[in-house]
């Protein structure tokens, strides 16, 4: 067994941590991410975070902060590639994200993504796609309210 489930054992059993496993394994081959040693590295630093972070003995705990963790992984991996901040840029890495889940590209697709991000040389990836048209706010002019019991009040937002 590897050093995860070494440490973890002293807090969940053998059979959860490998049913824990499997979940997140077969989460990450749905997110097409098929690389076994890319697999392995995102189960080991996410399980040993998650581990730390949970309930003795609460296999469903368990699971969700791996969840978790995986999840921030895969966000941090899109910000480092795109370059962009995942705190204050958190809607266009979720449309980076967005595109690498679907990309047909292979460069693009989100186990390149993580790879890349690994990578010490960063590769510059095409620019997201943005809204069109450009999001503008819209005035909105008082409308009167009528109530049953008064006239009519103009209501401004």
């Amino acid at each position: 067994m590897n050093g995860v489930i070494a440490t973890a054992a002293e807090h969940h059993d053998a059979a959860s941590l490998n049913l824990v496993r499997r979940r997140l394994t077969a989460y990450l081959e749905q997110l097409k991410v098929t690389d076994p040693g890319l697999i392995e590295t995102l189960l080991e630093e996410s399980m040993k975070r998650a581990e730390r972070r949970s309930a003795s003995g609460d296999t469903d705990e368990l699971m969700r902060r791996a969840l978790e963790e995986i999840q921030r992984r895969i966000d941090a991996a899109v910000a480092k590639v795109y370059g962009l901040n995942p705190v204050k840029d958190m809607h266009r890495v979720a449309a980076a994200r967005a595109l690498s889940l679907k990309s047909g590209s292979p460069n693009l697709q989100l186990e390149a993504v993580l790879r890349s991000a690994s990578a010490d040389d960063t590769p510059a990836l095409p620019a997201l796609p943005a809204a069109t048209p450009p999001e503008a706010r819209l005035s909105m002019h008082p409308e009167p309210i009528a109530f049953f019991f008064g006239p009519p009040s103009t209501a401004s937002h």
